[in-house]
This record gives structure tokens, C-alpha cells and sequence, in this order.
């Protein structure tokens, strides 16, 4: 898809006196091979991601990049904050799920 317009066209066909007697659609496929190969690309990118630091895991295991990356120093998200609060509270917060408002 990729922003592209998707084209649809209709044939009708008519009978003798002229009538409708039927009308035929025919799409434009709606997944392109460009499309599925970067969606394709994408899962993959997705799959190799570390879940701890979303860097490629391929990457950050190889040997050679051993004392490649630093620790950035940690940001208080102020939307997350009070969830965070509202979850201590929780005796299970896994069943749950948490919204934040911007108030002001």
C-alpha cells in the first residue's frame, strides 16, 4: 500500500432491451510484491530486535562489538510516571490496563 491510491473498475453488462443484468469489479491487488517484501523486511527487522535495548541482535552479540555501546543516562517520562504509581499500588497489575491524560 504504501500511500498508493488502489484502483478499482466496473464492467457492465447489459441485455438485449439494455437492462443491467450485470456488473463486474475487478481491484487492483492490495499487496504489491514491494509491499510484501518490506513487510517482510520489517518482521524480520523485528524478530533479530534484543527485547532489552531494540538494538539487532546479530549485532550486538557479535564479539567484535564488545564495548561498542554505552548507557545513556536514564529520562522520567511524566506520562508514564503516574502509571507507574497506579501499578505499585495494584496488588496484580498484569490483569489490568492503564491509560494516561494530559491534564494541563
Amino acid at each position: 500500500m504504501l500511500g498508493r491510491r488502489r484502483v478499482s473498475v466496473t464492467t457492465y453488462e447489459h441485455d438485449d432491451q439494455g437492462r443491467l443484468v450485470r456488473a463486474i469489479t475487478v481491484h487492483d491487488p492490495e499487496w504489491l510484491d514491494d509491499d510484501r517484501d518490506w513487510a517482510a523486511a520489517d518482521l524480520q527487522e523485528q524478530a533479530n530486535a534484543c527485547e532489552g535495548c531494540g538494538f539487532p541482535r546479530d549485532e550486538t552479540t557479535d564479539p567484535a562489538n564488545e564495548g561498542a555501546y554505552v548507557a545513556l543516562e536514564p529520562v522520567k517520562c511524566h506520562g508514564c510516571a503516574p502509571m507507574t504509581r497506579k501499578k505499585e499500588k495494584l496488588e496484580d497489575p498484569r490483569d489490568h490496563i492503564f491509560q494516561v491524560r494530559k491534564v494541563r
